[in-house]
């Protein structure tokens, strides 16, 4: 089976600083915490300090169990509908490789990505490394797919030791190996070990 190679999403960020180019976007791969980051940033663009960040930002989470397709209409509602006090939305759909399939399902789907409110920004997330086929047939030319892929131990390395000396904290190497070791390689915990690191270690010297 040959498998289609989408942007990943080091591309995908450098993008981002010219602003959002589409409206539908589907984040691929395993990598959870760096599509927390992306999608902050996204949400950022949107509202920038804007209050409505919190009053139009619907999050949704598919899950296996049998209500996923509630779950799904739910999200679909929030993203076909207007909002009275703002003209921006974003609508983000976690999982969505977890709903399962029915004409039901599929007609809703088509119905969504049909029928997104004007203003309104849509980000689907899936584990898989594929998109589902259920969400890219007859839509794929609206939706931006983009691959986030697990870091490697030598790019978390890299993204530790640059993230330790932005903050200008000051740490010996042994530090790295065993910050990757106990955060799980998961970049979500790395970038929290790192924030406590900055607000306790002060001008003390970091060591293992």
């Amino acid at each position: 089976m040959t498998f289609k190679k989408y942007p990943n999403s080091k591309q995908f960020i450098k993008e981002l600083n010219k602003g959002l180019s589409g409206s539908i976007y589907l984040f691929l791969g395993e990598e959870e915490g760096e599509k927390d980051k992306v999608i902050n940033t996204m949400l950022d663009i949107v509202f920038g300090d804007s209050p409505d960040r919190y009053n139009n930002t619907g999050r949704f989470h598919i899950t296996d169990e049998k209500n996923s397709f509630d779950q799904f209409i739910q999200a679909a509602d929030f993203a076909m509908t207007g909002s009275m006090f703002s003209d921006k939305k974003v609508c983000i759909v976690r999982n969505i490789d977890l709903l399962k399939q029915s004409d039901a399902a599929k007609n809703t789907v088509n119905d969504m990505l049909s029928g997104i409110a004007e203003g309104t920004l849509v980000v689907f997330t899936s584990s898989k490394n594929q998109p589902p086929p259920f969400l890219v047939k007859n839509h794929e030319d609206k939706i931006s797919i983009i691959q986030f892929w697990k870091y490697f131990d030598s790019d978390l390395y890299t993204y530790i030791t640059k993230s330790l000396k932005d903050k200008k904290i000051d740490f010996e190497e042994n530090t790295i190996p065993l910050l990757i070791e106990y955060t799980g390689n998961d970049i979500k915990k790395i970038d929290e070990a790192i924030d406590t690191l900055e607000y306790t270690s002060g001008e003390t010297l970091v060591t293992a």
